[in-house]
């Protein structure tokens, strides 16, 4: 079996780094974007689904009534609950990062956040793997930007060398780069890392979440299995060798909610 990984990113500056997504079987993808499609279908039509026009109510969303468009993103968010089989997460507080990690980076690729971000994903899912007794490959598909396609086939082809090779045979031997208007679960993946960066940014930055878009109209989001790392003060410590035991791991949560709660990013 094929499983494939749709990542996507939301930022690149302060006050967090996201990178994530969701991991499914091929033929769970085909069936999850006919269902995709029929809510872009629904009366007001929409080409595709980007949360930044969702939430700003421009191009896609423009004009459309606030309750009407949390209706929309409601249904997107139930869709993403059923369908998806795990979400993957890499969260990096750029204070943090630039204070902790980047001084100590063994090389110049972990000196970038996209960088330990994707290696750090990429991780993730083969462990869970190797836990799960699964021989079946993951392939990677990002969106296809100028801004991406410029470094991610080095850093991932980087991270399959740095990788041991009982990890680095259960992945793709090259990523794929889609148009994430054609290819609906990266759709799904923007949605996610736009919902995690507003989180983040209103525990490290005090930034308010929206005014118009509450927190739980995407609680289903916190009920996906999930492989979360989130790089706390413990674990970039840790990177930097100024904690010589490995961090205490973050403890069972339920939620995004109560993770940030419980960790110490700043």
């Amino acid at each position: 079996m094929i499983f494939q990984a749709y990542i996507d990113d939301s930022g690149s500056g302060k006050p967090a780094f996201v990178l994530s997504g969701y991991i499914s079987s091929v033929d769970w993808w085909e069936a999850f974007s006919d269902e995709w499609q029929e809510i872009l279908d629904e009366p007001r039509a929409l080409k595709y689904f980007k949360m930044r026009e969702a939430a700003n109510l421009s191009k896609q969303f423009a004009g459309m009534k606030h309750e009407d468009r949390n209706k929309r993103v409601g249904k997107f968010v139930s869709l993403i609950r059923k369908a998806a089989h795990a979400s993957i997460v890499s969260v990096i507080p750029i204070g943090l990062f630039n204070s902790l990690v980047k001084p100590n980076a063994p090389m110049k690729e972990f000196r970038d956040p996209y960088f330990v971000a994707l290696f750090d994903i990429v991780m993730k899912i083969l462990l869970n793997q190797v836990a799960e007794n699964s021989s079946d490959t993951v392939e990677f598909i990002f969106d296809d930007n100028p801004r991406l396609a410029a470094r991610v086939p080095y850093y991932y082809q980087l991270t399959r060398q740095l990788l041991p090779p009982e990890l680095s045979r259960l992945i793709a031997a090259s990523p794929r780069f889609e148009d994430d208007k054609q290819f609906l679960p990266l759709q799904a993946g923007d949605l996610q890392s736009w919902y995690l960066r507003r989180l983040f940014a209103e525990k490290i930055a005090k930034e308010k979440f929206h005014r118009h878009l509450h927190k739980s109209l995407f609680a289903y989001l916190d009920h996906v299995p999930g492989l979360i790392s989130v790089w706390t003060r413990a674990k970039c410590e840790h990177f930097a060798g100024k904690q010589v035991d490995e961090p205490t791991r973050i403890p069972t949560v339920k939620d995004f909610h109560e993770l940030l709660e419980q960790v110490e990013l700043e």
